[in-house]
């Protein structure tokens, strides 16, 4: 987000939240401040600086994701982020923090707040993750149907031109409301609004097509559940259910060439998934007939070789590889696979071979259907589907074959009640019907039952078979929807090839982390930024059900002068709004320099530290702790050094000599430095000395620090006094501080008010209280209404004071 915040806009944010969070701090009856006898009356002037606001946010962000935050630091956050947003026009970057901390509570009303916040946040890159907690703690909020549905359609209305995919969400909520009422027609509208926006919305048309098949007995068009699984396979290309239900609908609708591909995709993602496993008959055979009826008689050839290479003689393959070497004008290569079929047949019958009851149908099935498709043996079809019938009586196939072969021998009388036991239910019964009615005045009802036959799987042999005896019969089958209307829709939608060649995971997505250099001075920022590339032939879409879900974890272990394992660093879910297309990335993000090791790189300056980072995509714990990482991908790894300060007494005299003639951006660096110096020393007194450092003299090191306060600067003091954060203040820094508590400048109180409070014990209440009351600033008097609250009703806590306790000033021993 780079756009400005408009004045009005701004202001709206905070009077809002302040207002919301004010009657939980009121004080009555405060008691007058010990240190100044006036309230503080200042005309509220219009303040602008980035780098003030940047100090404000990274305190409140701090502030409201410590492992130990309550509400009493979220509200402080809330104060802050909403000073950034004051200070700098273009803090944008504040927006998503205000709908997060708004998201943590849902008890607090802050709704209003967040309304804007999504407002101002809400662009064609959004992360949904933002906008769907902003949309779900507004719902929460409201009590009745028919405000929720008003709530989303005022957003929906609102937000459709700006993010197609949140106004999916948005229309799909709304449709999921309307489908409570029984308003399926609003319900439907809706949700194929949500389907349009983002087709990748496969809880909108599941329940669309719930729907509309509750309400016609059709459901939708045909083409819209092919595209749908196609769909949810590019969300997620691991996904074996909606590949295999897409192949098997192709299939029923003749869309061969679709199927094939699908069924194809099937067997190189199931070799992934399984590599131990053999591809299971339900997947090569479908494969193989697919192939055949798309007239790819290569591929049957090389289907064959491979079921073979596992070891199996398959019938029902063998067979639809003959009838394929035929097509292909192999004739003699056709003999042989009938040969061959036919000598183990023999072999069997011979007692030879054992088979089992699945082989008897096989090959019942074949001297039924497959030996030759225009006319059958019947001695050899009764033979074989007696022996499949004896094996198990109970199966409706071998039942089917049965009654067929019966008629085909002319033995009607004894497939009768075969036939009304089985019913129509397979292509074989149904055919062996229609041969017992057709030519006794019953030629229409012996059609409709080939022609239901053939619907049922127009592929197979069996329907080769049905169409021959509807021809005969003066008809012909014409299917419903025209299978190569099907597939010009799906080649346009997906390519000449409708399915990409499969790839593993660790090969469709690469992780990339940029941190701009290897090598960090004290003091300089890490800006990291996490890429995921998507190296895949079809787009990468980032969502709850995808390959990637957008979950990352930042583990980080310090190493060198300090020891320090820190697991967790971040933890946060991403969802863009947008495919990322084939070698492009996925942006994210990662504020590294946060929690513990934030607190160590700045209290530590000469430390000489490497920083190992380790991140995960979608990470999942092990039953013995260890972190798994997406599928087959590993961890993304860095080794950042984090150099230490060579401390002298140049330099020192360098540093010193910036806060007397150097301008803003050094005085700065300068208490920054001196500040870490003091908590360093600080933190040797509280655990002891870890490593070899240069000793300088807290006292030089305070009044250094103390004199940038006395400038007319506000900037500066803002700046100066966000550094003594990480330490505790010696009487001459509180002095310091404290002074800046009648500040003209409303962000120096401010900063002055927290740190004074972060700092201090019960005693500091009465200043707080009168500051509550009486200083000339909203924004000043609702953070001293909170501090006084914290220290009041909970304690004093170590949320965003990591300081070590007090204690008495000793000269440690130097070292060098």
């Amino acid at each position: 987000m780079d756009g400005i915040l408009s004045k009005k806009i701004k202001n709206l944010i905070i009077f809002i939240i302040l207002g919301a969070i004010n009657s939980c701090f009121a004080e009555p009856n405060a008691a007058p401040s010990p240190v100044a006898a006036e309230p503080i009356k200042v005309k509220q002037d219009q303040y602008q600086s980035s780098l003030a606001a940047k100090s404000f946010y990274d305190i409140g962000y701090e502030l409201y994701n410590s492992k130990d935050a309550g509400f009493p630091q979220a509200k402080q956050a809330i104060i802050f982020l909403n000073t950034a947003l004051n200070l700098d026009s273009r803090a944008n970057y504040v927006l998503p923090d205000i709908i997060n901390i708004a998201w943590k509570y849902p008890e607090e009303n802050f709704s209003d707040a967040v309304q804007i916040a999504l407002n101002e946040y809400v662009d064609r890159p959004s992360d949904l993750e933002i906008t769907s907690r902003a949309v779900q703690y507004l719902l929460e909020r409201l009590s009745s149907r028919e405000d929720r549905e008003q709530l989303l359609q005022t957003l929906l209305n609102r937000y459709e031109d700006k993010n197609l995919f949140f106004a999916s969400d948005l229309a799909a909520q709304i449709g999921f409301l309307k489908a409570e009422t029984a308003d399926t027609a609003e319900a439907q509208k809706y949700l194929i609004r949500a389907c349009l926006d983002n087709k990748y919305n496969s809880l909108a048309f599941d329940k669309l097509a719930e729907l509309t098949e509750a309400d016609s007995n059709s459901g939708l068009p045909v083409i819209k559940y092919l595209e749908n699984f196609r769909y949810e396979v590019r969300v997620n290309p691991l996904n074996f259910k909606a590949v295999i239900d897409f192949a098997r609908l192709a299939e029923s609708l003749g869309v061969y060439e679709s199927a094939a591909a699908a069924y194809r995709y099937c067997e190189q993602l199931h070799k992934y998934l399984n590599p131990r496993k053999l591809m299971p008959a339900e997947l090569y055979r479908p494969w193989m007939l697919s192939s055949f009826n798309a007239r790819d008689y290569g591929m049957c050839r090389q289907i064959l070789e491979r079921v073979r290479g596992y070891d199996v003689f398959d019938v029902m393959v063998e067979a639809i590889a003959a009838a394929s070497a035929k097509q292909g004008g192999d004739e003699k290569g056709c003999q042989v696979i009938r040969d061959g079929i036919k000598r183990r047949a023999a072999k069997i019958l011979s007692g030879e071979l054992k088979a089992s009851a699945g082989e008897y149908d096989d090959y019942a099935w074949f001297f039924c259907f497959a030996n030759d498709v225009n006319d059958v043996n019947s001695q050899d079809a009764l033979t074989w589907a007696t022996k499949a019938y004896d094996a198990d009586s109970n199966s409706t196939s071998a039942a089917s074959f049965f009654a067929y072969a019966l008629i085909k021998h002319n033995q009607i009388d004894l497939a009768k009640p075969v036939l009304e036991k089985v019913g129509t239910v397979t292509q074989a019964s149904a055919i062996a019907k229609a041969e017992i009615i057709a030519g006794k005045d019953a030629n229409t009802a012996a059609k409709e039952i080939l022609k239901s036959a053939v619907s049922a799987d127009p592929g197979t042999f069996e329907a080769q078979r049905a169409k021959a005896m509807l021809k005969k019969l003066g008809s012909e089958y014409v299917p419903v929807v025209d299978p190569n209307i099907l597939l010009t829709v799906l080649k346009n939608d997906f390519g000449p090839t409708i399915f990409s060649e499969f790839a593993p995971p660790e090969k469709m997505i690469t992780a990339e982390l940029h941190t701009g250099g290897s090598a960090f001075s004290y003091g300089s920022e890490i800006n990291a930024e996490l890429a995921v590339v998507n190296n895949y032939s079809e787009p990468m879409i980032v969502c709850p059900d995808a390959l990637f879900k957008g979950n990352v974890r930042v583990d980080a272990r310090i190493s060198g002068d300090l020891s320090e394992q820190i697991d967790n660093l971040i933890v946060k879910t991403v969802r863009p709004s947008h495919e990322i297309t084939h070698g492009n990335a996925l942006f994210i993000p990662l504020q590294l320099v946060t929690g513990k090791l934030k607190r160590i790189m700045e209290s530590h300056p000469q430390a000489e530290l490497n920083l190992e980072v380790t991140v995960y995509l979608d990470p999942r714990a092990e039953p013995n702790g260890q972190i798994q990482n997406l599928y087959g991908l590993k961890p993304v790894k860095a080794i950042l050094k984090l150099r230490k300060l060579d401390l002298n007494t140049k330099y020192l005299q360098q540093r010193l000599d910036a806060f007397k003639k150097g301008h803003q951006g050094q005085k700065i660096k300068s208490a920054q430095l001196f500040a870490g110096l003091l908590a360093e020393q600080q933190s040797f007194y509280q655990i002891g000395t870890k490593y070899r450092f240069i000793y300088a003299e807290p006292e030089l090191l305070s009044s250094a620090i103390a004199r940038c306060l006395t400038e007319d600067d506000w900037v500066l003091k803002v700046q100066t006094m966000a550094a003594l954060l990480k330490l505790k203040l010696d009487y001459r820094l509180t002095d310091a501080v404290s002074a800046e508590l009648h500040n003209k400048y409303w962000p120096v109180r401010l900063m002055a008010v927290f740190v004074l409070a972060k700092n201090q014990d019960k005693d500091f209440l009465p200043v707080l209280k009168w500051t509550a009351n009486n200083d000339g600033d909203p924004v000043v008097k609702d953070m001293a209404a909170a501090m006084a609250a914290e220290i009041t009703n909970e304690g004093k806590t170590a949320a965003g004071n990591p300081a070590a306790p007090a204690v008495k000033p000793q000269k440690p021993p130097q070292q060098k």
